[in-house]
């Protein structure tokens, strides 16, 4: 993707902002988990960059989080990270609050953490990141 592609996304990522940033206001939890899965892990990043420009704060780092957690699971590092940390599905399942088959899904690409389960699971893998490099 070109820089001249990401700046069109991040463009075309106006409306989806609008939206989540008025049911955020409004307290709509529905609309803004239905505005947020509704987008590809790209689209997430670009959606950060758009609000970032907006309103830099804690919602652009949840973005980023979200974003991060699903890239991890399609790229495989969030079943190596478990891994590396000696956890079994089951267990990670019982700190995400999902169930083991869910985090089977997720490590396979046979789908996408979305809403609070994804951020629940990235801040998991985020803590056992560090905890790792703090090992190694």
């Amino acid at each position: 993707m070109t820089a001249f592609d990401l700046d069109d996304l991040v463009e075309r990522m106006a409306v989806p902002a609008a939206g989540l940033v008025a049911a955020v206001q409004g307290e709509n939890v529905d609309h803004a988990h239905a505005v947020l899965s509704a987008l590809t892990a790209l689209e997430l990043r670009a959606l950060a960059v758009r609000l970032a420009d907006w309103a830099p704060g804690p919602a652009v780092e949840v973005l980023q989080r979200l974003s991060e957690t699903r890239h991890w699971c399609k790229s495989g590092e969030a079943g190596r990270i478990r891994h590396q940390a000696l956890l079994s599905r089951p267990e990670i399942a019982v700190v995400v609050g999902v169930s083991p088959s869910a985090i089977q899904d997720w490590e396979n690409g046979g789908g996408l953490p979305r809403g609070e389960n994804a951020i629940r699971y990235g801040v998991v893998l985020n803590r056992l990141r560090a905890g790792l490099g703090e090992r190694g």
